[in-house]
């Protein structure tokens, strides 16, 4: 998990710095087609807090 968070924070395009994500915290991720500079791609993660 700490090499996918790592990989998260070196190549997001915006990215929310203050939310402290640890390895053991559980994520999903959606995915969404986009006009933008991203190969036409969006990529959303979250923390689940329940």
């Amino acid at each position: 998990m700490a090499h996918f968070i790592s990989y998260v924070e070196k190549n997001a395009t915006n990215i929310r710095d203050d939310l402290n994500i640890q390895p053991s915290d559980k994520l999903i991720a959606l995915s969404t087609c986009v006009d933008a500079a991203t190969n036409g791609r969006a990529l959303i993660i979250g923390r689940l807090t329940k």
